[in-house]
């Protein structure tokens, strides 16, 4: 697991608990009466477990000193049957991040390292597992991810009659069997197989393979027979990238016609408007930077063709609107910044909801600003990057993408795009079937505010937001034949700057047409 903005929050929050010598919520399979007692004066995180008023409740997201109650608030009391549900940490899947040297572990988190699972017994950071039996690593069990499904195709576009080779060799695992449905109604099996397609059309393939010990994975792909041609690619893809990287050179070796720049807020709380971009952020609490330290840059890679977006936000981080009490005032504001930077994408990633000096009306003064600004100037492009679940986007936490998008409605703000965060799952491991879900979840959300749209035209303004240190490129390969056949807006993968050899940006560019 490489570092990111979100783990070093997360990991500060959770050693700040340590320090303060409090029991925190454990996260092992533990009985109600095993929990702590809920203290105000302890720091919790999302997945915290307290005891309070007879109740066992778990966090949502950070939290100290609010009460545990059943309103609105960061506190979820938990059913009789959830109280001994087995730890988030021991992966239902047989899946964890490989160890990484700069990241900050507590006790009970587990990592893959040298083929084996190990479970920190406390605070621990560049200690490497098994080098020392005295260190704070214990080795759990031998590593077994499960198997992985891969295989190539031939010929994606045969003739009909023209037998197609099916590769499944590339699968990975100890794998004991292969399913193929090949999309015209056969099922067949074995590692390597043919088939011809007697009609024109297209053929969705999937495989499933099997392991010896019955975990499964799946995959597909779709083959076009005859004159059928695949759907063009018109959606964009478009990375983020942050200030803290080689901004120039991490954008220009990487196949990008587009960025998203990360992160400007207000960090300055003079009750004035005064954005700038955010730097080593801390649970709410960030330094600013002049708008001027990035502009070369970013003039460099415009001069070279790149068109970039600024993105508003960023992981518990304040933004732009936290001192504005006028839209008027906010959307001159927003103005201003799209003209310092001859930029037209504006990125709102609103992770701050939480707050507790926020304004409860943020958000709508803000949609009212952006309604104003679009209609002042229609040519830009206006859109969301929400919190999720694999269940889709979500109405709580830091970023409760649906309020924000519900109130847009009202507001008469017309958004270009929706993009699901699909990654940091608290209890599901981020892969092709957790982050399909999530869009497919969020989509039908989007069919409740969006009734009079069709169910193409709101795939048409989804995106999607994974992150690189968590997924693979055959995932990144098949998330793009996802996208595709979708109709999707966007693919903007967390963060360009992690897109080491430029692997990624190689397959996600495939999203993006020629003309796009």
């Amino acid at each position: 697991m490489k570092r990111t903005r979100r783990d070093v929050l997360r990991n500060a929050s959770k050693l700040s608990a340590v320090l303060a010598s409090v029991g925190v919520g454990a996260t092992a399979s533990v009985t109600a009466r095993e929990y702590p007692e809920w203290d105000s004066e302890t720091v919790y995180t999302g997945g915290d477990r307290v005891v309070y008023d007879g109740s066992v409740w778990e966090a949502n997201w950070w939290t100290q000193g609010d009460e545990p109650d059943t309103g609105p608030g960061p506190w979820e009391e938990l059913e009789e049957d959830d109280n001994d549900n087995e730890n988030d940490n021991d992966a239902d899947n047989g899946e964890y991040p490989p160890w990484d040297a700069d990241t900050v572990y507590t006790g009970d988190d587990r990592v893959e390292h040298d083929g084996y699972v190990w479970e920190a017994q406390w605070w621990t950071q560049g200690d490497e597992p098994g080098e020392s039996e005295w260190g704070p690593w214990e080795e759990i069990d031998v590593y077994d991810p499960g198997p992985s499904a891969s295989f190539t195709v031939s010929d994606p576009s045969p003739e009909p009659g023209t037998e197609i080779t099916l590769d499944a060799s590339g699968s990975e695992g100890e794998i004991d069997s292969y399913a193929w449905n090949l999309g015209d109604g056969t099922e067949t099996t074995g590692e390597v197989v043919t088939h011809g397609y007697d009609e024109e059309g297209d053929y969705r393939i999937e495989l499933t393979v099997e392991d010896d010990d019955g975990e499964t994975d799946s995959t597909g792909t779709t083959v076009y027979v005859g004159d059928v041609e695949p759907p063009t690619p018109d959606g964009v893809y478009t990375p983020y990238q942050g200030t803290w990287y080689d901004i120039v050179d991490g954008t220009l070796e990487r196949d990008a016609d587009r960025i998203i720049m990360s992160f400007i807020g207000d960090a300055t709380r003079d009750g004035e408007i005064t954005p700038g971009w955010l730097a080593n952020c801390n649970v709410g609490s960030c330094e600013q930077e002049p708008l001027d330290d990035y502009a070369d840059e970013i003039q460099t890679l415009q001069d070279d063709g790149i068109e970039v977006g600024l993105s508003i936000g960023g992981w518990e981080s304040p933004v732009v609107a936290r001192d504005a009490d006028d839209p008027e005032e906010l959307k001159d504001a927003y103005a201003d910044l799209l003209d310092a930077f001859d930029a037209t994408h504006l990125d709102i990633d609103d992770e701050n909801a939480t707050d507790s000096d926020r304004p409860d009306d943020l958000h709508e003064i803000r949609n009212e600003a952006l309604a104003l600004l679009k209609d002042e100037r229609p040519e830009i492009t206006v859109g969301f990057t929400v919190a999720a679940t694999p269940d889709g986007i979500v109405d709580w936490g830091h970023s409760p993408g649906k309020v924000f998008i519900e109130d847009a409605v009202e507001k008469g703000l017309e958004l270009d795009y929706v993009q699901p965060m699909t990654m940091h799952y608290d209890s599901e491991p981020e892969n092709f079937e957790t982050i399909t879900s999530a869009l497919e979840g969020t989509v039908e959300f989007l069919e409740e505010v969006y009734p009079e749209r069709s169910e193409d035209e709101l795939w048409g303004m989804v995106g999607v937001t994974p992150y690189l240190g968590e997924i693979t490129t055959d995932i990144a390969s098949d998330l793009v034949d996802f996208a595709n056949e979708r109709g999707m807006y966007s693919i903007a993968p967390w963060v360009l700057g992690e897109d080491d050899g430029g692997e990624f940006s190689a397959v996600f560019s495939e999203f993006e047409s020629s003309d796009s």
